[in-house]
């Protein structure tokens, strides 16, 4: 549901503090002033919005509504061409 020139970052981990969605929220918060149109694509065991702490996160830095939490996936490969910037925090 992307348009082609809608910019966007992309993390594969699983929820946990190791990962550090804190740092990589933050990060966007911060890029999405400069580019409002980026959004967020995030997959793995955990990563979604409907656990209350993942939303909670997404929440606090004002993310949440450019964010695409998609939760365990087993097509990574399909994820990983649908980004333009692959990270991990």
């Amino acid at each position: 549901g992307l348009g082609d020139d809608t910019p966007v970052v992309g993390m594969f981990a699983r929820a946990h503090p190791q990962k550090d969605h804190d740092t990589l929220f933050a990060a966007t918060a911060r890029a999405a002033a400069r580019l409002p149109e980026l959004r967020l694509l995030v997959a793995g065991s955990g990563a979604s919005l409907d656990r209350a702490a993942f939303r909670t996160l997404a929440e606090r830095h004002g993310v949440a509504g450019r964010l695409l939490a998609l939760g365990e996936r087993s097509d990574t490969p399909r994820l990983l061409a649908a980004v333009d910037v692959a990270t991990l925090t």
